[in-house]
């Protein structure tokens, strides 16, 4: 018998083949489960595909809710949409107008510090007023202070 063909040796580089392969499996498991930017990449890819579905499932639902409200909307609405759809720009000019309207609004609001013009005049007028009283009451305590030291 020669080395080569003596059973214990053969059984013993077999198992250590199947150790390798063993082992080459769990490297090449724990090398993917490393690998963060593929996995990163994996998981976009199937938010992608969800996000599809849903996309999907979604415009199919308007579209079935935009025909049940095309059916129950009364004749007026229908042909006050339909005239819109044909000549859209008085809308969108009134509606520019009206968002103007409430920036300006907004804009003089916060000029005043929330107030309207007459309320800020007042305020400011106040706030003098308070501090010249201030004022007087300082000067009137000093006095009375020199008065009680002498």
């Amino acid at each position: 018998m020669t080395r080569d063909t003596d059973p214990e040796v053969q059984q013993q580089q077999e198992r250590v083949e199947q150790a390798r392969e063993e082992l080459g499996a769990t490297v090449e498991a724990l090398s993917a489960r490393a690998d963060v930017k593929a996995r990163a990449q994996d998981k976009v890819g199937e938010l992608k595909e969800r996000a599809g579905e849903k996309a999907g499932e979604i415009r199919h639902k308007a579209g079935e809710l935009t025909g049940k409200a095309r059916e129950a909307a009364p004749d007026p609405v229908v042909q006050a949409t339909e005239k819109v759809r044909r000549r859209p720009g008085p809308v969108a000019g009134g509606a520019v107008a009206v968002v103007a309207l409430l920036l300006a609004r907004r804009w003089m609001r916060n000029r005043s510090g929330g107030r309207s013009t007459t309320t800020a005049r007042a305020a400011k007028r106040a706030g003098t007023a308070g501090r010249a009283a201030r004022k007087q009451a300082r000067s009137t305590a000093r006095s009375a202070k020199r008065r009680a030291r002498r």
